[in-house]
């Protein structure tokens, strides 16, 4: 739907609550880390933010894209709440996934399998 409706869209922007062990920080850390752009949020948490990356790809962009990061101890899912406001429409997403551990939640790889299954039945990727 992001991609979708980009031409209409006038602001996308993402709140991420992970534990600070996950973001490569202390884990006592508690509290926002990071405010600003997922350009920005890209360099400062590279393993922890592909959805911040890939909404900001289907949607308005890198430098339009805002970015919240918050540490929360203890916790042992990924939360992400999306939030799409443009031309007529507004509309929020929040999802979560059990931390398998690291950076990534137990539902990345379901996701990757199925970008891949789709690619594939569309022919594959055209390097030309």
């Amino acid at each position: 739907g992001i991609q979708d409706g980009r031409d209409l869209i006038e602001s996308i922007s993402i709140t991420t609550l992970k534990s600070g062990k996950s973001l490569g920080l202390a884990e006592d850390t508690d509290g926002v880390v990071f405010d600003g752009t997922a350009r920005e949020v890209c360099s400062v948490f590279p393993r922890s933010v592909n959805v911040h990356a890939a909404l900001a790809l289907a949607g308005v962009g890198f430098d339009r894209t805002t970015s919240r990061v918050v540490a929360k101890p203890g916790i042992t899912e990924n939360h992400h709440r999306i939030e799409v406001a443009g031309q007529g429409f507004s509309w929020a997403i929040e999802v979560s996934s059990r931390s398998l551990g690291g950076v990534t939640g137990a539902y990345t790889p379901l996701s990757a399998i199925g970008s891949i299954k789709r690619i594939l039945s569309q022919g594959g990727i055209s390097l030309v």
